[in-house]
């Protein structure tokens, strides 16, 4: 646009943000702004105003601000905008906005071209609605008193009183104002987000003042030289991986790493990282915002350390339960089977017609009992898991399960697959058994498959049904609280996994979970 804030030199050659590169720090701002020409014209507005009118940025270029914000007739006496045009000056005024539904605090800041000449306004839009709102309360309270006065002069003492503190309040009410608005314009003048432009090879061409704080490092320190020794050296491939993605077709990129802060110590921080690019698709430079997410982070690790925990002795304790089941009740299930047997055989001949199915129905409810108590053991922890892996627990499990539900169940697996740890190996196959029973239960399935995969240091774990299926956008509601899915996703994320469920009504559900190989063994 070839316009700057008044008051810069326009020939020192230093402003950090030439050009586009400008607008697009206006358009991280977090209240709407717009710019608008000496002809009352709309030139650019950032996202957050576009989305307040319902549209992209680019849908108001052009428009007529008066038409676009307070009518098509003409602008109001007060507007900031013609004030500035008139004397070159900052103004601002207060002003309810019906489009933008809201009353806001308008700024109206003149911008010069490259010859020192007034060329636009930058205009800032702070949503005072809430202010407004108690400042009218104010006013019908101040109302209510002074009627109170007049009509009881009895009581002038008390109201006088009452009167004194109400001042003191709308004088705290004002000073909160003049607050919050000094705290706005702090915010507008220097970002609480680190704010970073720099070229494809990774060299600094602008810092703004809250990065220089948390590195610890000046302007001169920065610019000019690459940003790759602040990040944490493991981090660094990943970094580089994930910014190459940037592309005309994909312009904006989100990074989590860890970096060097001044104090030495390791932060984790979110950047959001936007390319600029030339009319040839060139990556010209990259706009990086970020801020600081250590707490989110270490957050993150503590729960994830209380799931594995709690995993661990929900394990523990289905391992010994099913052990116990086994030495005890499994024992004494054998003995009495062996005991009925002897029985029955040892009963008179004229006995046994006498009794009858009565016999037959016990023997069935001996053997049911004993399959129960057999699907028991293996639901609480199957004993092939522990002894032979992963590949060989699944295989069986859907042979078993298959058997059990009626619905037909492939197994693929890579071959051959690696032995993986406890942790890893227990928290796949409680999904597969998890999905499974979904699919039986819910899905009306006519076949499901189960795929186990390595390729490349990645593990894949896949349950596909070919049943209903679902919208994901409203999950249909199921007796017990509709928890497996969660109970899914927590298990994946406690062994470093990533969970993917696919669904779409009449085509079936995927659940997915990917974790490097690196991590399980």
């Amino acid at each position: 646009m070839g316009v700057q804030p008044a008051g810069r030199n326009p020939g020192s050659g230093n402003d950090p943000l030439p050009g586009v590169g400008w607008e697009g720090v206006v358009d991280t701002l977090p209240d709407p702004v717009a710019i608008i020409d000496n002809q009352s014209r709309i030139v650019m507005v950032n996202r957050v105003l576009a989305r307040r009118l319902g549209g992209d940025p680019g849908d108001f270029r052009g428009a007529l601000c008066r038409e676009l914000l307070h009518g098509p007739q003409y602008a109001p006496e007060d507007c900031p905008h013609q004030r500035t045009l008139a004397d070159g000056r900052e103004h601002r005024c207060e002003r309810t906005l019906e489009r933008l539904g809201g009353t806001f605090l308008i700024v109206s800041i003149p911008i010069l071209d490259g010859n020192g000449r007034m060329a636009a306004s930058l205009h800032l839009l702070k949503d005072i609605s809430g202010d407004v709102e108690k400042e009218r309360e104010y006013r019908q309270r101040e109302t209510a008193l002074e009627w109170h006065v007049a009509a009881r002069t009895s009581e002038l003492e008390k109201l006088n009183e009452l009167l004194v503190e109400e001042i003191g309040r709308r004088r705290a009410v004002a000073e909160a104002l003049q607050a919050s608005e000094e705290r706005y314009r702090k915010v507008v003048e220097d970002q609480t987000e680190v704010i970073s432009r720099y070229l494809p090879d990774g060299t600094y061409t602008f810092v703004n003042e809250t990065f220089c704080r948390f590195f610890g490092k000046s302007r001169e320190e920065l610019e000019g030289h690459p940003w790759m020794p602040d990040a944490y050296p493991e981090d660094l491939p990943m970094v580089l991986e994930r910014l190459s993605a940037l592309s005309p077709g994909n312009p904006v990129v989100t990074v989590e790493n860890r970096v060097y802060a001044g104090s030495g110590e390791v932060r984790w921080m979110q950047f959001v990282n936007r390319g600029i690019f030339d009319g040839e698709g060139r990556l010209v430079e990259t706009q990086g915002v970020g801020r600081d997410i250590t707490d989110r982070k270490r957050m993150e690790s503590s729960l994830r350390n209380l799931s594995r925990r709690l995993v661990e002795i929900d394990e523990d304790t289905r391992k010994k339960l099913a052990a116990e089941i086994h030495d005890e009740m499994g024992r004494d299930l054998t003995t009495l089977g062996l005991h009925w047997a002897l029985m029955k055989e040892m009963l008179p001949e004229d006995s046994r017609r006498m009794l009858g199915s009565r016999l037959d129905d016990a023997t069935l409810l001996l053997k049911n009992l004993t399959r129960t108590l057999r699907t028991m053991m293996v639901n609480l922890r199957p004993p092939v898991l522990d002894d032979y892996g992963l590949k060989v627990a699944l295989t069986w499990y859907a042979e078993f399960f298959s058997e059990k539900s009626g619905v037909p169940i492939s197994v693929l697996c890579a071959d051959p697959f690696p032995r993986l740890t406890q942790e890893c190996e227990t928290a796949l196959f409680r999904i597969a058994q998890e999905a499974l029973t979904n699919a039986a239960k819910h899905a009306e399935a006519g076949m499901v498959t189960v795929t186990l995969g390595c390729e490349k240091g990645m593990l894949t774990l896949s349950v596909v049904d070919d049943g209903k299926g679902f919208s994901l956008a409203a999950p249909p509601k199921r007796e017990g609280g509709g928890w497996g899915t969660t109970i899914m996703r927590e298990r994946a994320m406690t062994i470093g996994g990533r969970f993917r469920m696919e669904a779409f009504p009449g085509e079936g559900c995927s659940v997915t979970v990917e974790l490097e190989e690196s991590a399980c063994r």
